[in-house]
């Protein structure tokens, strides 16, 4: 896999999606499905259900520590910067 930009780079574009998350200007799916670099673009985003031990420990971690409904702040993995959206 071809890393293409800096963290910094990457971290700017992640506040800048939250921004518009938080503000309505954007949903995190229609965002994911244009914008993610994951497998998980082709469904919105959307991961489905997963159990502890499943993803890597900052993800898991932050997704768990998140109420139903709530965005998190970024989120720093081995695979890239990341924000989440607890569905269940």
């Amino acid at each position: 896999e071809n890393i293409t930009r800096s963290k910094q780079e990457a971290l700017d574009m992640i506040l800048n999606f939250q921004h518009q998350i938080q503000t309505g200007a954007a949903t995190l799916p229609d965002l994911a499905s244009t914008e993610s670099d994951c497998s998980s673009a082709k469904r919105h985003g959307d991961l489905g259900f997963f159990g502890k031990g499943q993803m890597q420990p900052s993800f898991e971690s932050a997704s768990y520590s998140l109420a139903v409904g709530q965005l998190s702040e970024p989120v720093h993995s081995d695979s890239g910067i990341h924000l989440i959206l607890r569905t269940a």
